[in-house]
């Protein structure tokens, strides 16, 4: 049986009953045009993966991968918080001022906790989107 593609209508409305995904917070970002983010959501999670490894590369034990830690993790915050994703862009905001105060120590856990938690929205967006 052949399945059907889902509109862009039809998507917004899956979408808008993931947990912690604010699409009406999201849309308002772009002038609530839907078919423009649901592509930049797309690219989200087309990237997910390789961008994970990143994160974990660049939290090692120098202060200049510290840094590099700190500029990945702004862009994270930005991202979540562009689509939507306003706990997750909080979470990443806690982890970059961490970053920024080089405090190791208050990123271990709450780092594990956020790629958890962004990988949930993850599977959960690429289940309505593809």
């Amino acid at each position: 049986m052949e399945t059907k593609e889902l509109t862009n209508e039809e998507k917004i409305a899956a979408l808008r009953q993931i947990p912690g995904l604010d699409v009406s917070a999201g849309l308002a970002v772009i002038a609530n045009m839907e078919a423009p983010y649901l592509r930049i959501l797309g690219l989200f999670v087309k990237n997910w993966g390789t961008n994970e490894s990143k994160l974990d590369e660049e939290f090692c034990e120098t202060q200049d991968e510290l840094e590099g830690f700190r500029t990945l993790i702004h862009g994270y915050k930005s991202a979540l918080g562009n689509l939507g994703a306003l706990e997750l862009a909080e979470k990443a905001f806690s982890l970059e001022t961490s970053a920024k105060n080089n405090n190791r120590a208050a990123i271990e856990q709450p780092l594990s906790e956020f790629k958890s938690g962004v990988s949930q929205l993850v599977a959960a967006v690429e289940r309505i989107l593809s």
